[in-house]
C-alpha cells in the first residue's frame, strides 16, 4: 500500500515494502485459479521477500509464534511413515513455508492496512469471476475457480471482509461505500 509516512520527504509518498510484498503474496493466492503454477511462483517470491527484508524481525516473529510451527513440524516428521514420502515432504515443506509467510505478515501489517489490502484483491476476483468466469452445467457459478465450493468460500471470504470494512470509521468513504456494495453483491453471489 502506498502510505504517507513521517520519514518522506515533503511532497514525497513512502512505500511500505513489507504490506505491498505481503499484498502480492495474497494476490497471487488470490488468481492461483487462473494464473496456475506462475501464482505459486509469485507466492513463493514475494513471500521470501518479504521474510529477507526485515529478516530480525522475521525471525523474531516465527520464534514469538513457534507453537504455530508445531503442526509442519509433524507434518515434515510424518515422512518417516507415510506411504509416499516424497509426496509428503513436498506438502510439508510447502505447509511450514506458507504458515511462516502468515506469521511475518500477520506481525508485519497492520490489522486495517491488512483488512482494506484484501477488500481490494478479493474485489479484483470477484471482478474476474464474474467477467471472466464460468458455470459448469448452466446452474452453478463457478467464477474463476475450478469448483462452486470453492467459489462460494471465496464469496464468504469476501463477504466478511466487506461487513468489517463498512464498520472501518476510519477507511475512505468510497471504499465503505464499495465494501457496502460488495456485501450486498455477495448475497446473490452465494
Amino acid at each position: 500500500m502506498i502510505t504517507a509516512s513521517a520519514h518522506a520527504l515533503p511532497g514525497r509518498i513512502a512505500i511500505n515494502i513489507g504490506e505491498v510484498l505481503a499484498l502480492l503474496s495474497l494476490a497471487s493466492l488470490t488468481l492461483e485459479p487462473l494464473l496456475g503454477s506462475a501464482a505459486a511462483a509469485a507466492f513463493l517470491a514475494s513471500g521470501a521477500l518479504l521474510m529477507l527484508s526485515q529478516p530480525l524481525h522475521s525471525l523474531s516473529s516465527l520464534l514469538r509464534w513457534w507453537p504455530l510451527l508445531l503442526l509442519p513440524v509433524y507434518c515434515l516428521l510424518s515422512i518417516f511413515w507415510s506411504e509416499f514420502p516424497a509426496s509428503t515432504l513436498r506438502y510439508g515443506l510447502q505447509m511450514t513455508f506458507t504458515l511462516a509467510v502468515a506469521i511475518v505478515i500477520a506481525n508485519r501489517v497492520p490489522a486495517v492496512a491488512l483488512l482494506r489490502g484484501l477488500f481490494l484483491i478479493y474485489s479484483l476476483g470477484i471482478v474476474l469471476s464474474l467477467g471472466v468466469g464460468r458455470n459448469s452445467d448452466g446452474a452453478a457459478w463457478l467464477g474463476i475457480f475450478d469448483s462452486k465450493n470453492a467459489f462460494a468460500a471465496y464469496v464468504a471470504v469476501y463477504a466478511l471482509i466487506c461487513v468489517g470494512l463498512v464498520f472501518d470509521r476510519d477507511a475512505p468513504r468510497w471504499m465503505r461505500l464499495a465494501a457496502l456494495g460488495g456485501a450486498l453483491l455477495s448475497l446473490p453471489l452465494l
